[in-house]
Protein backbone atom coordinates (compact mmCIF):
# COMPACT_ATOMS: atom_id res chain seq x y z
CA UNK A 1 0.00 0.00 0.00
CA UNK A 2 1.11 3.54 -0.88
CA UNK A 3 1.51 6.61 1.76
CA UNK A 4 -0.89 8.36 -0.14
CA UNK A 5 -3.71 5.38 0.34
CA UNK A 6 -2.88 4.80 3.91
CA UNK A 7 -3.08 8.63 4.97
CA UNK A 8 -6.13 9.44 2.61
CA UNK A 9 -9.38 9.02 4.98
CA UNK A 10 -12.52 7.35 3.34
CA UNK A 11 -14.11 10.32 1.07
CA UNK A 12 -17.54 9.90 3.70
CA UNK A 13 -15.06 10.74 6.71
CA UNK A 14 -15.74 13.97 8.21
CA UNK A 15 -13.55 17.07 7.27
CA UNK A 16 -12.09 14.83 4.55
CA UNK A 17 -11.39 16.87 1.63
CA UNK A 18 -14.46 15.04 -0.47
CA UNK A 19 -16.54 16.57 2.39
CA UNK A 20 -15.08 20.28 2.35
CA UNK A 21 -16.18 19.65 -1.76
CA UNK A 22 -19.77 18.52 -0.92
CA UNK A 23 -21.17 20.15 1.85
CA UNK A 24 -23.74 23.19 1.76
CA UNK A 25 -24.24 25.71 3.57
CA UNK A 26 -26.96 24.07 5.11
CA UNK A 27 -24.71 22.03 6.68
CA UNK A 28 -22.32 24.27 7.59
CA UNK A 29 -25.35 25.67 9.62
CA UNK A 30 -25.73 22.51 11.17
CA UNK A 31 -22.35 22.08 12.59
CA UNK A 32 -22.74 25.25 14.12
CA UNK A 33 -25.88 24.66 15.69
CA UNK A 34 -25.37 21.09 16.51
CA UNK A 35 -21.80 21.57 18.58
CA UNK A 36 -20.29 19.32 16.01
CA UNK A 37 -17.17 21.14 15.32
CA UNK A 38 -13.75 20.67 17.10
CA UNK A 39 -11.81 22.78 19.21
CA UNK A 40 -8.20 24.43 17.50
CA UNK A 41 -5.35 24.14 20.55
CA UNK A 42 -3.44 27.42 20.74
CA UNK A 43 -0.14 27.32 19.30
CA UNK A 44 2.42 26.05 20.80
CA UNK A 45 -0.04 23.44 23.00
CA UNK A 46 2.44 20.84 21.09
CA UNK A 47 5.65 19.95 23.32
CA UNK A 48 6.73 16.54 22.27
CA UNK A 49 5.77 14.03 19.63
CA UNK A 50 7.10 10.81 17.65
CA UNK A 51 6.35 8.33 15.02
CA UNK A 52 4.87 4.57 16.03
CA UNK A 53 4.93 1.00 14.49
CA UNK A 54 1.24 0.63 15.93
CA UNK A 55 -1.23 0.93 13.62
CA UNK A 56 -4.03 3.23 15.09
CA UNK A 57 -7.74 1.23 15.31
CA UNK A 58 -9.82 3.40 17.86
CA UNK A 59 -12.18 4.90 16.41
CA UNK A 60 -10.98 8.65 18.59
CA UNK A 61 -7.23 7.53 16.56
CA UNK A 62 -8.92 7.57 12.99
CA UNK A 63 -11.84 10.14 12.84
CA UNK A 64 -12.19 14.00 14.59
CA UNK A 65 -14.89 13.62 17.53
CA UNK A 66 -17.14 16.58 17.57
CA UNK A 67 -15.35 19.10 20.21
CA UNK A 68 -12.56 17.54 19.98
CA UNK A 69 -9.58 19.28 20.63
CA UNK A 70 -6.92 19.09 17.78
CA UNK A 71 -3.51 20.64 17.13
CA UNK A 72 -3.33 24.16 15.23
CA UNK A 73 -1.97 24.47 11.86
CA UNK A 74 1.19 25.76 12.99
CA UNK A 75 1.93 23.25 15.66
CA UNK A 76 1.71 20.23 13.11
CA UNK A 77 3.52 22.00 10.10
CA UNK A 78 7.38 20.93 11.22
CA UNK A 79 5.88 17.03 10.93
CA UNK A 80 4.41 17.42 7.14
CA UNK A 81 7.34 15.67 5.66
CA UNK A 82 8.44 13.23 8.10
CA UNK A 83 5.37 10.64 7.94
CA UNK A 84 5.90 9.69 4.30
CA UNK A 85 9.81 9.01 4.42
CA UNK A 86 9.12 7.12 7.80
CA UNK A 87 6.08 4.93 6.45
CA UNK A 88 8.40 3.83 3.15
CA UNK A 89 12.14 3.68 5.25
CA UNK A 90 10.98 2.25 8.91
CA UNK A 91 7.47 1.14 8.95
CA UNK A 92 5.61 4.05 10.96
CA UNK A 93 1.99 4.40 10.57
CA UNK A 94 1.00 6.53 13.19
CA UNK A 95 1.61 10.06 14.85
CA UNK A 96 2.09 10.52 18.97
CA UNK A 97 2.16 13.91 20.15
CA UNK A 98 2.43 15.11 24.05
CA UNK A 99 -0.60 17.94 24.61
CA UNK A 100 0.73 20.80 27.44
CA UNK A 101 2.44 18.10 29.98
CA UNK A 102 0.60 15.19 30.54
CA UNK A 103 -2.18 14.55 27.80
CA UNK A 104 -0.59 11.84 25.22
CA UNK A 105 -2.67 11.62 21.81
CA UNK A 106 -2.40 8.80 18.98
CA UNK A 107 -3.09 9.76 15.19
CA UNK A 108 -3.91 7.57 11.98
CA UNK A 109 -2.33 9.74 9.39
CA UNK A 110 -5.14 9.63 8.08
CA UNK A 111 -6.46 11.76 10.92
CA UNK A 112 -3.65 13.78 10.15
CA UNK A 113 -4.57 14.45 7.14
CA UNK A 114 -8.82 15.32 8.58
CA UNK A 115 -7.22 17.89 11.43
CA UNK A 116 -4.88 19.74 8.75
CA UNK A 117 -7.96 19.97 6.11
CA UNK A 118 -10.02 21.94 9.46
CA UNK A 119 -7.66 23.96 10.13
CA UNK A 120 -7.61 25.11 6.70
CA UNK A 121 -11.04 25.51 6.64
CA UNK A 122 -11.92 26.76 9.54
CA UNK A 123 -12.20 30.76 8.88
CA UNK A 124 -13.74 29.92 5.85
CA UNK A 125 -16.59 28.04 8.11
CA UNK A 126 -16.51 30.88 10.66
CA UNK A 127 -17.14 33.20 7.33
CA UNK A 128 -19.77 30.88 5.85
CA UNK A 129 -21.91 31.06 8.94
CA UNK A 130 -21.33 34.97 9.41
CA UNK A 131 -22.78 35.77 6.00
CA UNK A 132 -25.63 33.20 7.17
CA UNK A 133 -26.22 34.94 9.96
CA UNK A 134 -26.52 38.15 7.97
CA UNK A 135 -28.81 37.18 5.57
CA UNK A 136 -31.12 36.06 8.06
CA UNK A 137 -30.90 39.27 10.47
CA UNK A 138 -31.08 42.15 7.86
CA UNK A 139 -34.31 40.57 5.91
CA UNK A 140 -32.49 40.80 2.93
CA UNK A 141 -33.87 37.89 0.85
CA UNK A 142 -37.42 35.99 1.11
CA UNK A 143 -37.74 32.83 3.25
CA UNK A 144 -37.72 30.90 -0.15
CA UNK A 145 -34.88 32.44 -1.22
CA UNK A 146 -32.65 31.76 1.54
CA UNK A 147 -33.44 27.94 1.69
CA UNK A 148 -32.28 27.81 -1.68
CA UNK A 149 -29.19 30.04 -1.41
CA UNK A 150 -28.56 27.44 1.41
CA UNK A 151 -28.85 24.43 -1.18
CA UNK A 152 -25.85 25.57 -2.47
CA UNK A 153 -22.57 24.04 -1.82
CA UNK A 154 -19.94 25.83 0.57
CA UNK A 155 -17.53 25.62 -1.57
CA UNK A 156 -18.96 26.23 -5.18
CA UNK A 157 -17.86 28.16 -7.78
CA UNK A 158 -19.54 31.89 -7.58
CA UNK A 159 -21.12 32.69 -11.29
CA UNK A 160 -19.87 35.04 -13.32
CA UNK A 161 -16.28 34.76 -12.30
CA UNK A 162 -14.30 33.54 -15.87
CA UNK A 163 -10.82 33.88 -15.40
CA UNK A 164 -11.01 32.11 -11.14
CA UNK A 165 -12.96 29.85 -9.40
CA UNK A 166 -14.33 32.16 -6.36
CA UNK A 167 -15.97 29.78 -3.86
CA UNK A 168 -19.19 30.95 -2.39
CA UNK A 169 -18.20 30.84 1.49
CA UNK A 170 -15.47 33.83 -0.02
CA UNK A 171 -18.83 36.52 0.05
CA UNK A 172 -18.50 36.19 4.20
CA UNK A 173 -15.44 38.01 3.82
CA UNK A 174 -17.36 40.72 2.67
CA UNK A 175 -19.66 41.43 5.88
CA UNK A 176 -17.75 44.52 7.58
CA UNK A 177 -17.00 45.87 3.90
CA UNK A 178 -19.01 48.98 3.94
CA UNK A 179 -18.44 50.35 0.11
CA UNK A 180 -20.54 46.84 -0.58
CA UNK A 181 -23.67 48.17 0.67
CA UNK A 182 -23.77 50.94 -1.67
CA UNK A 183 -22.38 48.67 -4.67
CA UNK A 184 -25.34 46.67 -3.99
CA UNK A 185 -27.96 49.51 -3.86
CA UNK A 186 -26.10 50.69 -7.26
CA UNK A 187 -26.76 46.91 -8.73
CA UNK A 188 -30.24 47.07 -7.69
CA UNK A 189 -30.74 50.56 -8.92
CA UNK A 190 -29.35 49.47 -12.09
CA UNK A 191 -30.96 46.55 -12.30
CA UNK A 192 -34.33 48.67 -12.04
CA UNK A 193 -32.96 50.93 -14.72
CA UNK A 194 -32.46 48.76 -17.24
CA UNK A 195 -35.54 46.66 -16.90
CA UNK A 196 -37.48 50.04 -17.68
CA UNK A 197 -35.10 50.59 -20.69
CA UNK A 198 -35.80 47.38 -22.42
CA UNK A 199 -39.08 48.06 -23.66
CA UNK A 200 -37.30 51.31 -25.48
CA UNK A 201 -35.37 49.33 -27.38
CA UNK A 202 -37.72 48.01 -29.90
CA UNK A 203 -38.99 51.81 -30.03
CA UNK A 204 -34.96 52.83 -31.20
CA UNK A 205 -35.68 55.56 -28.63
CA UNK A 206 -33.69 56.65 -24.88
CA UNK A 207 -35.59 55.61 -22.05
CA UNK A 208 -38.07 57.96 -20.37
CA UNK A 209 -37.33 57.01 -16.91
CA UNK A 210 -33.69 57.90 -15.56
CA UNK A 211 -31.87 56.75 -11.89
CA UNK A 212 -28.76 58.02 -10.86
CA UNK A 213 -26.52 55.79 -8.83
CA UNK A 214 -24.40 57.48 -5.66
CA UNK A 215 -21.78 58.28 -7.27
CA UNK A 216 -23.22 60.67 -9.31
CA UNK A 217 -24.57 62.86 -6.54
CA UNK A 218 -21.18 62.16 -4.47
CA UNK A 219 -19.18 63.31 -8.07
CA UNK A 220 -21.63 66.56 -7.69
CA UNK A 221 -21.24 67.19 -4.29
CA UNK A 222 -17.02 67.35 -4.52
CA UNK A 223 -17.41 69.91 -7.20
CA UNK A 224 -19.76 71.91 -5.79
CA UNK A 225 -17.78 72.51 -2.99
CA UNK A 226 -14.57 74.14 -5.42
CA UNK A 227 -15.74 76.95 -6.54
CA UNK A 228 -13.39 76.90 -9.69
CA UNK A 229 -14.21 73.03 -10.51
CA UNK A 230 -14.91 71.77 -14.20
CA UNK A 231 -18.54 69.64 -14.31
CA UNK A 232 -17.14 65.98 -14.64
CA UNK A 233 -18.75 64.23 -18.03
CA UNK A 234 -21.54 62.68 -16.33
CA UNK A 235 -22.82 65.84 -15.32
CA UNK A 236 -22.34 68.03 -18.49
CA UNK A 237 -24.67 64.38 -19.99
CA UNK A 238 -27.01 64.28 -17.47
CA UNK A 239 -27.84 68.14 -18.23
CA UNK A 240 -27.90 67.35 -22.04
CA UNK A 241 -30.04 64.61 -21.15
CA UNK A 242 -32.60 66.70 -18.86
CA UNK A 243 -32.30 69.59 -21.78
CA UNK A 244 -33.50 66.96 -24.55
CA UNK A 245 -36.89 66.81 -22.88
CA UNK A 246 -36.77 63.16 -24.03
CA UNK A 247 -37.90 61.88 -20.02
CA UNK A 248 -40.59 61.71 -17.65
CA UNK A 249 -39.43 60.91 -14.50
CA UNK A 250 -36.38 60.48 -12.56
CA UNK A 251 -35.02 58.98 -9.24
CA UNK A 252 -31.51 58.80 -7.40
CA UNK A 253 -29.81 57.43 -4.60
CA UNK A 254 -28.11 59.50 -2.02
CA UNK A 255 -25.27 58.44 0.17
CA UNK A 256 -24.31 60.65 3.16
CA UNK A 257 -22.93 59.50 6.73
CA UNK A 258 -23.93 56.13 6.33
CA UNK A 259 -27.11 57.31 5.31
CA UNK A 260 -28.95 56.17 2.02
CA UNK A 261 -32.06 58.24 0.65
CA UNK A 262 -33.92 56.79 -2.42
CA UNK A 263 -35.75 59.37 -4.03
CA UNK A 264 -38.13 57.47 -6.86
CA UNK A 265 -39.82 60.45 -8.11
CA UNK A 266 -39.37 64.05 -8.40
CA UNK A 267 -42.29 66.32 -9.88
CA UNK A 268 -40.27 69.78 -8.69
CA UNK A 269 -37.07 70.57 -6.89
CA UNK A 270 -38.58 71.52 -3.24
CA UNK A 271 -36.23 72.63 -0.21
CA UNK A 272 -36.41 68.80 1.70
CA UNK A 273 -34.65 67.67 -1.37
CA UNK A 274 -32.18 70.38 -1.50
CA UNK A 275 -31.40 69.76 2.59
CA UNK A 276 -30.28 66.51 1.34
CA UNK A 277 -26.97 67.98 -0.13
CA UNK A 278 -26.65 70.75 2.30
CA UNK A 279 -26.37 73.01 -0.37
CA UNK A 280 -28.75 76.14 -1.52
CA UNK A 281 -31.65 75.23 -3.86
CA UNK A 282 -30.45 77.27 -6.59
CA UNK A 283 -27.38 75.73 -6.54
CA UNK A 284 -28.66 72.36 -7.02
CA UNK A 285 -30.69 73.63 -10.16
CA UNK A 286 -28.09 75.23 -11.65
CA UNK A 287 -25.64 72.50 -11.65
CA UNK A 288 -27.61 69.79 -12.23
CA UNK A 289 -30.89 70.61 -13.81
CA UNK A 290 -29.52 74.08 -15.56
CA UNK A 291 -32.95 75.60 -14.95
CA UNK A 292 -35.08 73.10 -15.92
CA UNK A 293 -38.07 71.55 -13.67
CA UNK A 294 -39.03 67.87 -13.20
CA UNK A 295 -42.70 68.26 -13.16
CA UNK A 296 -44.11 65.14 -14.95
CA UNK A 297 -45.92 62.49 -12.77
CA UNK A 298 -44.68 58.42 -12.73
CA UNK A 299 -47.23 56.06 -14.27
CA UNK A 300 -49.16 53.60 -11.87
CA UNK A 301 -46.94 50.17 -13.19
CA UNK A 302 -43.35 52.47 -12.97
CA UNK A 303 -44.82 52.96 -9.07
CA UNK A 304 -45.40 49.55 -8.45
CA UNK A 305 -41.78 48.67 -9.99
CA UNK A 306 -40.26 50.99 -7.62
CA UNK A 307 -41.98 49.44 -4.38
CA UNK A 308 -40.92 46.06 -5.33
CA UNK A 309 -37.33 47.20 -5.75
CA UNK A 310 -37.08 49.95 -2.78
CA UNK A 311 -40.30 48.94 -0.59
CA UNK A 312 -38.76 51.63 1.95
CA UNK A 313 -37.88 55.21 0.36
CA UNK A 314 -37.77 56.81 3.44
CA UNK A 315 -34.30 58.40 4.68
CA UNK A 316 -32.75 55.24 6.41
CA UNK A 317 -29.47 54.22 7.97
CA UNK A 318 -28.10 51.07 6.73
Amino acid sequence: MSYAEYSTPHHQTRFSAEFFNTITLADVEGLFQNDILPHVLLRDSVTKWNLDRTVPSAIAEIVVAAGEEIPCYHDLRPIFETPEKAFYNEGMSSLCLQIGKQQIVRYHFSKLRLIVNYNNHEYNLLVAKRLLDRVHDSNLLSPNLIAELKLNRFAEPLAGFKVTETPLYTLGSLLHERWVLEDVLNARAEFLYFRRAVPFQHQDAEPSFLFLPTSFFNDGRTLMNKADALYSAKIIAMRERIRSGGFDSLGFISWTADHYSAICKILSLTSSTATLFNVPLPKISSTFFDGHSLDSGISHRLRAEIDQSWPDRSVGKI
